[in-house]
């Protein structure tokens, strides 16, 4: 097949970095392509809680792209006609050790979130287990989207802005003059970024390797719709999602928090179970999850797994239906010594890869910082 005509830019995965990236590139003017293998992007970037959330990332430089990864889904969901929701998030505690931590959590921290006492946190959410609750951390920044909502309008929006869209376009082979795909086809394009997730390995075994990159699985689930009118309200967190989300490390409490929930319940960390609950605008409730990384993947699902989930839901949450209507696993690529990696392979090629559960989070943010400053770079070598 004849090279196809050239564009600036070419960008490997239409998953939520590689559409950040091509809308960061898209505002500079550049011509910018996108390949994806499926007909629709189907890894990570739809199989999560569609939570957009900066409170799990530390301070200092990781927040601030956080918040402006916020503002960017804001936009980006009223330009291309996304239900997105400020809905906030709530982390219950249940135990005095996990209380202990969101009191320390609100000292140290310097977002906006407030310690809610039991009272305060059951008039947020009707879905608070009032057995044995003790406290809440109310946070105003968190916002939902529904990923698979997500995925499948953006490219639409995007297309309108001159982006184009090569779908079930599986790319084989990168070269410095362009790509080349299993069905022969060949694009050329100056600058190549590879956004590929958990398939990058594929591409660039060498570089993933060096870079450490650990592949993680999670299980997760989603009810039938509740009825009608049923508000879940915020993101809600239980006590043991304190011990996931770094921003947490800050707390003196934690290590005694971990050491409780090791010993007691050394199953859940056998299988990094910790458990979160979010509704989509059609009223399903999405529950998870669990993290298993390399040699511990399998291809099947666990009942054992879900089972764990269930139970330690049930403990602190209530819904009126528990009905389940799906379960799913996913794989994603997670850089465990650093929140994302970006690595230049040659002058024309680069991975931007490895955000971990961090993706809906931190990527528009992040690929809009990476990429503006190599297009300042750039500028100022002409």
């Amino acid at each position: 097949m004849a090279t196809e005509k050239k564009h600036d830019i070419a960008i490997v995965g239409a998953g939520i970095v590689g559409l950040g990236a091509a809308w960061a590139l898209q505002k500079t003017g550049a011509s910018v392509v996108v390949l994806e293998s499926s007909p629709q992007a189907c890894g990570a970037s739809i199989r999560n809680f569609g939570m957009i959330w900066p409170l799990g990332q530390p301070i200092g430089l990781r927040r601030s792209l956080a918040m402006r990864n916020r503002q960017l889904w804001i936009e980006l969901a009223a330009k291309a006609g996304l239900h997105l929701e400020e809905c906030g998030s709530l982390h219950l505690a249940h135990h005095a050790d996990e209380r202990q931590v969101l009191e320390e959590f609100a000292d140290l921290d310097d977002s906006d979130s407030v310690l809610l006492n039991a009272a305060e946190t059951q008039n947020r959410t009707a879905c608070a287990n009032p057995n044995g609750l003790l406290a809440s951390l109310w946070s105003p920044i968190e916002c939902r989207v529904d990923p698979r909502e997500a995925i499948a309008k953006i490219p639409t929006y995007l297309e309108k802005l001159g982006i184009d869209f090569q779908f079930g376009r599986s790319v084989q082979r990168i070269e410095e003059s362009g790509l080349t795909c299993s069905d022969g086809s060949r694009w050329s394009a100056d600058r190549i970024i590879v956004c590929s997730g958990a398939k990058f390995a594929s591409l660039y075994p060498r570089e993933h390797s060096e870079a450490g990159i650990k592949l993680c699985k999670l299980q997760m689930m989603r009810t039938v719709p509740q009825p009608s009118g049923f508000q879940l309200g915020p993101h809600l967190a239980s006590g043991l999602t304190l011990r996931h989300y770094e921003s947490f490390a800050i707390c003196p409490s934690l290590e005694a928090l971990k050491k409780r929930v090791s010993e007691s319940q050394p199953e859940l960390d056998r299988y990094g179970i910790h458990v979160m609950a979010s509704q989509y605008n059609d009223g399903q409730i999405i529950l998870g999850d669990s993290h298993l990384y390399d040699s511990e993947i399998t291809p099947f699902r666990s009942e054992e797994i879900d089972r764990l989930m269930l139970q330690e839901l049930a403990k602190v949450y209530h819904f009126p239906n528990w009905t389940i209507d799906e379960r799913w696993t996913g794989i994603y690529a997670k850089q465990p010594n650093q929140a994302w990696l970006h690595r230049r392979v040659s002058d024309q090629v680069e991975i931007i890869n490895g955000f971990g559960g961090s993706g809906m989070s931190m990527s528009l943010g992040v690929t809009e910082s990476i990429l503006a400053s190599n297009h300042s770079a750039n500028e100022s070598l002409k």
